[in-house]
């Protein structure tokens, strides 16, 4: 149903601020679309007035990756 609908249901089942993590999506070319829709999707949220407090993007480059259960650090996009 979207990122919006999803919020704005948690916002008026429990009534607290929230907060977002993003990782992005496993297919690289995607990302930057992906988080500009959740990015549009947020600022939607605190147009209707729902408390919104961040958006934060997991880091993409020297972190330790899920694909490896963060045990050891990610392969470089380009080798």
């Amino acid at each position: 149903i979207g990122f919006y609908e999803t919020a704005k249901a948690y916002f008026e089942r429990y009534h607290m601020s929230m907060m977002v993590t993003e990782t992005g999506t496993p297919y690289f070319v995607y990302g930057a679309r992906w988080h500009q829709q959740m990015l549009l999707e947020s600022a939607k949220l605190m147009k209707s007035g729902i408390p919104f407090l961040g958006y934060t993007i997991y880091p993409a480059i020297d972190t330790y990756g899920w694909e490896h259960a963060i045990s050891r650090p990610k392969e470089p996009l380009y080798r």
